[in-house]
């Protein structure tokens, strides 16, 4: 695989959260072992009624809309997403692109629209669902 990307595949829980890579594809998440099986079930029920399997998580949510059944099951799941933009800064009497990372809602990535997030040349990074709210949500 491309090493390049490798750095966005990844899984991680602490307490409250747990933390999804954006490179990934729903193929490579409902295959997954440090997946749960219940995240596995609502990815595989809920999630590939709307997308391919091989689509990513960063794709699904650059494109995803407010009246989509995907957007309602991750507002339930208590989502956030983490996306990366570019700023320019002067350093050194140059101008230089820097990137600087932000945790939206899911409601404050969705107000975007695609055109928007490309004008403003998001990179969605990473998915993050609330552990409380997987338990409470109901297949």
């Amino acid at each position: 695989m491309n090493g390049k990307y490798e750095d966005f595949k990844y899984v991680i829980a602490d307490l409250s959260r747990i933390y999804f890579g954006a490179r990934y594809s729903y193929r490579e998440l409902t295959a997954s072992e440090d997946v749960s099986f219940k995240l596995r079930m609502i990815f595989r029920t809920w999630m590939l009624s709307e997308v391919e399997e091989d689509t990513t998580l960063e794709s699904h949510l650059f494109y995803l809309e407010k009246d989509s059944v995907s957007y309602e099951v991750y507002h339930q799941l208590g989502a956030k997403v983490r996306v990366a933009y570019p700023v320019w800064k002067n350093r050194f009497g140059k101008k230089e692109k820097i990137y600087q990372e932000k945790i939206l809602f899911l409601s404050e990535l969705c107000a975007l629209s695609p055109q928007e997030k490309q004008k403003r040349e998001f990179l969605i990074r990473e998915l993050q669902i609330s552990k409380l709210r997987l338990m409470q949500f109901a297949l």
